[in-house]
């Protein structure tokens, strides 16, 4: 279920973001695989199915609902479940991210799936859309500095990215 955290994979524990999609890949095609998770206050197991991964991954994302994707996250709007699940007020509004590419630039400084864009570069975001449309055009900047406003659980906080080279 989205919320969940994946804790185990055929009992290796998942210590950092990028060992599950390693472990995935080492698992051979057609095998079973034992996942442990954390649901709320509990830990669930499951038996999964290792299946070939399809050659389109935005249909992957479809399955899961509505996503824009821009410098490396899945964006997505940001439902009453989802304030409840990630407890953010009805009083803030942005964007959900929903998942992280390992590629994306904003690995770098501890952006998360649950984490709500409120704002971009100090622009308002309301819908996955317009926060793609505003990410992508501060990528592509002369600077590629991004300023992130989000809410965590709640709290407010900023997130700077700046891929230019250092000036000093």
């Amino acid at each position: 279920k989205q919320g969940d955290v994946i804790e185990s994979f055929n009992g290796h524990e998942i210590q950092k973001l990028r060992d599950l999609p390693i472990m995935v890949a080492e698992t051979p095609v057609g095998t079973d695989a034992k996942v442990t998770v954390r649901r709320g206050d509990q830990d669930k197991s499951f038996d999964v199915a290792i299946a070939e991964q399809p050659a389109d991954l935005g249909q992957l994302a479809e399955a899961g609902g509505q996503a824009d994707h821009a410098a490396g996250l899945a964006l997505a709007p940001l439902t009453s479940a989802e304030r409840e699940r990630f407890h953010v007020p009805e009083t803030v509004k942005g964007v959900l991210v929903r998942s992280i590419s390992d590629a994306s630039p904003f690995n770098e400084v501890d952006l998360r799936p649950g984490d709500v864009i409120v704002a971009v570069n100090q622009q308002p975001v309301t819908s996955p859309e317009e926060a793609a449309s505003k990410l992508k055009a501060a990528m592509s900047g002369p600077d590629k500095r991004v300023l992130l406003l989000l809410n965590r659980h709640g709290s407010s906080e900023y997130v700077a990215l700046s891929e230019a080279p250092n000036q000093g």
